[in-house]
């Protein structure tokens, strides 16, 4: 289950051109609808959110790879980050059984989508 987030305009722009990098990649894909979250220490701007999950014959550090590579394109730099701008962001949070960011799995910026999908959490 792949976990994608963003806060900078344009904010569903951005998720869905990273779900749809995602879909290149994944077989039997399944796709939450984007939703807002808050961002989760209270202080920044509203995030939006997806979860998407399916299979690929990628291995998962090409994936993860994939994932980091789409997000630097999209202007996750050093600078963004300071401003706490975040164009998107795509973690990997549950790979078969493992549970692969734990922190990411147990917020609601996650569950949601993941429960939309009817997945097991």
């Amino acid at each position: 289950m792949i976990c994608i987030g963003g806060n900078l305009e344009p904010r569903v722009g951005n998720v869905a051109a990273a779900r749809d990098r995602l879909l290149t990649v994944l077989k039997d894909p399944h796709v939450s609808d984007i939703y807002e979250t808050p961002e989760i220490h209270g202080i920044g701007r509203p995030y939006m959110n997806m979860v998407i999950s399916g299979t690929t014959d990628l291995d998962i550090d090409s994936l993860n790879m994939m994932c980091k590579d789409f997000e630097i394109k999209s202007g996750r730099d050093a600078e963004a980050r300071l401003r706490g701008d975040v164009p998107v962001d795509i973690d990997i949070v549950r790979c078969n059984d493992r549970i692969l960011r734990p922190e990411d799995y147990r917020q609601q910026f996650f569950r949601i989508g993941a429960i939309s999908l009817g997945l097991k959490l």
